[in-house]
């Protein structure tokens, strides 16, 4: 059967074994074990699955190798077996498929699809399969070595079935994996009264895997109110630090697996820290940045406001000067005629507008040209100077005093009659002639003539008017002799 043609014939017979009916199956697994090829491996290893010719393909794998269960072909079907025995429907028709994994390779566990089965196996626990032909030891050994594909939550879920042999069963293959939940579950359940397994394989169990259980129980619950309490206020801190007291007291009974989870935990919260410490300083910072710029710009400003204050008090201080100048005759120091002329134009409407009396008087010092010829224009000056000064001197406070022009003066005398007015020229040509002038060279005798005039009514005679009317009386005063006070009279 080694021609060239049944060789090529191999893929026809392997398909008839895993599609046909029984009869067909049977041949082919006879056809393939003469042939010999190794192609047949596979597909006859498969085959096995069905009880009803595990027989004869097993004795077709021999014919064919031997050593067929440690062949790269039994290490490629075992996970389809593993499949087989998850999904191969009524879980009650599948323990043929157990036991050829078994027969196979009793280490099948190793398997990554292994983990798959586990429901199989507590179906066997919850249905009561564990008979003789499936003692609680078997499921026990591949629950255990199936530890890591989830099968300890579900035991676990167990402890709550209606029947207490199950709730058993489940315990004490809990005991045999050495999980810490086993010892809590003891703990909770002599806590509970629990009443459907005897209290003392609790009691058993928690003095064999813990003789310290109690002491482990009070620390846990000391350290779990603490976080509790820390969680409630938001110490972040506080929490990892539980953690991490959990880690090592988990650590210390050797529940690496819990331990672990709480040293997680407590790095996922140092981190929750340390990030929330990280976005405070950012913030910090942003702030002091926001408020030195803040600090800096107000800074600016100020400098800037002081700056435009003082910027305006000298404009201020020199508009003022300005105006000064424009309205104070810089020779006399009091005002120019220009400034004069716009006090009293506002004072003489009021008058005019009230019907209140207002006087005028000009004053001319007699010979004055012979003073800048003989002594000089620096003489002449200081002689004016003190001249205006004396004016001031004698004048009220509501007077308006100004230099017409030359060695003429001029005052406006608001709410004054005539009387009231020949009075104070009086006390001024007094005051002006009864004491000489002092200059830095010489002192010189004074002489002045005066024309005083006034508005009663203040209506009918403008300010020009008034002021010419003054001119007048002084120039009659002039001819008259000089060094007198003339008043004019309509």
């Amino acid at each position: 059967m080694n021609s060239e043609a049944a060789i090529n014939a191999v893929p026809a017979f392997i398909e008839a074994l895993e599609k046909g009916g029984p009869v067909v199956r049977e041949s082919a697994i006879k056809v393939l074990s003469r042939i010999k090829d190794d192609r047949a491996l596979e597909p006859l290893i498969t085959a096995m699955i069905d009880e009803s010719i595990r027989d004869i393909a097993e004795v077709a794998l021999l014919t064919i190798d031997p050593n067929w269960k440690k062949t790269e072909a039994t290490t490629n079907t075992v996970p389809k077996i593993i499949n087989a025995l998850s999904n191969g429907g009524y879980y009650g028709a599948r323990r043929p498929t157990w036991d050829l994994l078994n027969k196979i390779d009793p280490n099948w566990m190793k398997y990554e699809a292994a983990k798959k089965t586990v429901p199989y196996f507590l179906w066997n626990l919850d249905n009561r399969l564990i008979s003789s032909s499936a003692p609680i030891d078997d499921v026990a050994n591949v629950l255990l070595n199936l530890y890591d594909y989830c099968a300890v939550e579900p035991l676990i879920l167990m402890l709550n079935h209606k029947h207490s042999w199950v709730q058993e069963s489940a315990f004490k293959i809990l005991v045999q994996f050495k999980d810490i939940r086993a010892v809590e579950i003891s703990i909770r359940a002599l806590k509970e009264n629990f009443r459907t397994i005897d209290p003392k394989i609790f009691v058993e169990v928690l003095n064999k895997m813990d003789s310290g259980w109690r002491q482990f129980e009070e620390a846990k619950k000391n350290i779990e109110n603490s976080m509790g309490l820390a969680k409630e206020i938001n110490l972040t801190a506080v929490t990892a630090e539980c953690h991490h007291l959990l880690a090592e007291l988990y650590e210390l009974k050797e529940d690496h697996k819990f331990a672990y989870h709480h040293f997680k935990l407590f790095h996922n919260e140092k981190d929750k820290t340390y990030q929330r410490d990280i976005a405070n300083r950012v913030k910090v910072l942003e702030l002091s940045h926001h408020l030195k710029t803040a600090k800096n710009f107000s800074e600016a400003l100020q400098e800037q406001n002081d700056a435009l204050r003082e910027e305006v008090r000298l404009r201020k201080q020199t508009q003022a000067k300005l105006e000064e100048q424009s309205r104070i005759d810089p020779l006399t120091g009091i005002f120019n005629r220009r400034y004069f002329f716009e006090l009293a134009e506002r004072e003489f409407t009021r008058a005019r507008r009230y019907k209140r009396p207002v006087s005028a008087i000009m004053i001319d010092l007699d010979h004055f040209k012979t003073v800048n010829d003989n002594h000089g224009h620096l003489v002449g000056d200081q002689v004016l100077a003190e001249v205006a000064n004396r004016i001031q001197e004698n004048s009220r406070e509501v007077d308006i005093v100004g230099r017409y022009g030359g060695e003429e003066f001029i005052i406006l005398l608001p709410e004054t009659a005539l009387d009231d007015a020949v009075i104070l020229a009086e006390r001024i040509w007094t005051s002006l002639t009864t004491r000489p002038a002092s200059t830095s060279k010489i002192t010189l005798p004074l002489q002045a003539s005066l024309g005083v005039s006034c508005c009663i009514k203040g209506v009918e005679t403008p300010l020009y008017d008034l002021i010419e009317q003054a001119d007048s009386a002084l120039y009659r005063a002039k001819d008259l002799g000089r060094n007198r006070i003339e008043v004019y009279r309509d």
